[in-house]
């Protein structure tokens, strides 16, 4: 799937906190409370989600909520497979 370029907001937290290393396309990084925020430019949904699932419970995806939705379906497919 391809987006027509849409911004990603993610938390990243606990030890991604310290350990995340920025990316070409990322536009911001910011420190919160409880971890960071990085926002970046998608274009590729196959290519995002790769990189999502990489941070495993360490990322919440914050906006656009079709992403959410789409990383959504992805982790509860992945979880049937192991019910």
């Amino acid at each position: 799937m391809r987006f027509d370029s849409v911004d990603l907001e993610m938390k990243l937290l606990g030890r991604w906190t310290n350990a995340y290393e920025p990316k070409p396309e990322d536009i911001s990084i910011d420190k919160c409370e409880d971890g960071i925020i990085v926002k970046r430019k998608l274009q590729f949904w196959h290519w995002a989600k790769r990189d999502i699932l990489r941070y495993g419970s360490g990322c919440v995806i914050l906006s656009p909520e079709n992403v959410k939705g789409l990383m959504a379906t992805e982790t509860a497919s992945m979880s049937s497979n192991y019910s």
